[in-house]
């Protein structure tokens, strides 16, 4: 089910993720190309915190379209291997 928002709720966001200090920072456009490139760079950096923590974990590419067979995997992966953290 595709959720609607309105275009001031993304306005809002957009803005929110493009005109603070990263935002700034990185030169990031207005509208949606800024907040995927936003988006893109956060999930750079998590991978590179995760592998510098040296912890179990996961990655689980979510799409829109599929996203409870996502969960459902998610779910398996830890009833197989216990919790993730530590």
């Amino acid at each position: 089910m595709k959720m609607q928002r309105s275009p001031e709720w993304f306005k809002h966001v957009s803005s929110y993720y493009t005109k603070q200090e990263y935002g700034k920072a990185h030169s990031l456009p207005e509208g949606l190309e800024g907040v995927v490139q936003l988006l893109e760079d956060r999930a750079g950096l998590e991978k590179q915190l995760l592998s510098l923590l040296k912890i179990k974990h996961a990655v689980i590419p979510v799409s829109v379209q599929d996203r409870r067979t996502e969960e459902m995997l998610a779910e398996s992966l830890i009833a197989a291997c216990g919790p993730l953290e530590g």
